[in-house]
């Protein structure tokens, strides 16, 4: 594992929105702080303005003891008591932006971290670590993987190019055909690529998109659930509540209670 310090909480949180807050440097005087965006928009640290697309990460070393952070989109932080150097022996990327290569499994580990922040027992701070270490495994996995596939899989740049949009654009209609005529290729040819680049379908990769869409919309809007069904490009809203539940466990109205319930825990 990445994070070997002994169970002690680790530093993490959401921006839920655009606007400037600052973060505080945890217990580690030698540490970075990692970024996670599902949405596009502008980042600003350190002075420089960074365009992020959507379903990216990015590591920051701790210069300071606050960091001044803008953005133009909500993101999700954790802090890695762990230092530059180290991070980049282990193959990570310092200062770049990283595409996810597997975005709902890298949410997921993250939103079991941020569960359990507010525990306070020995065993959350577990539960937090081995979340911590399942999410960094994910991303180092996502270099690994590009830079392997790169060399292995034809018309990878196009299809890395394809994915990102598909994840910016959760609500286009995308035609397999009319993807297949954009890059020159085959049906069949492009979805034996595209499986072996990813580990999925196209088709899944935009069903995957639009949950993950909709999850933002289900938690940050009180628009009706077959609006958020059109929104996100579902054909019925039948046919998103099936596939919303088959990939999180809940319903769309389960999982917007939820979000509801710990919005007035985090006030109280």
């Amino acid at each position: 594992m990445l994070l070997t310090q002994q169970a002690v909480p680790i530093p993490c949180g959401r921006i839920g929105q655009a606007g400037q807050m600052r973060l505080r440097r945890g217990y580690a005087q030698d540490c970075c702080i990692l970024f996670l965006f599902e949405t596009k928009g502008t980042l600003r640290l350190y002075a420089q303005n960074y365009q992020v697309p959507a379903y990216t990460n990015m590591i920051m070393p701790f210069r300071e003891a606050l960091l001044s952070v803008q953005c133009t989109m909500p993101l999700c932080w954790m802090q890695l008591c762990v230092d530059e150097e180290t991070l980049q022996e282990a193959g990570f990327r310092i200062g770049e932006l990283c595409a996810l290569a597997k975005p709902l499994a890298v949410m997921q580990s993250y939103q079991m971290l941020f569960d359990h922040t507010a525990g306070k027992s020995e065993q959350e701070a577990e539960i937090q670590l081995c979340a911590a270490n399942l999410l960094l495994s994910l991303l180092r996995y996502n270099d690994a993987s590009a830079i392997k596939m790169a060399a292995q899989i034809p018309h990878y740049d196009k299809l890395v190019a394809l994915r990102r949009e598909i994840y910016n654009s959760p609500a286009r209609s995308w035609s397999i055909p009319e993807i297949c005529d954009m890059l020159s290729l085959s049906i069949p040819y492009f979805h034996k690529i595209y499986q072996s680049a990813f580990g999925v379908t196209c088709t899944q990769d935009v069903i995957e998109s639009r949950i993950a869409f909709s999850r933002k919309l289900l938690e940050q809007t009180e628009d009706a659930v077959a609006d958020i069904a059109l929104q996100c490009g579902f054909e019925s809203d039948v046919y998103f509540m099936r596939q919303f539940k088959r990939r999180t466990g809940l319903t769309p109205t389960q999982f917007r209670r939820i979000c509801r319930q710990e919005r007035s825990t985090e006030v109280l």
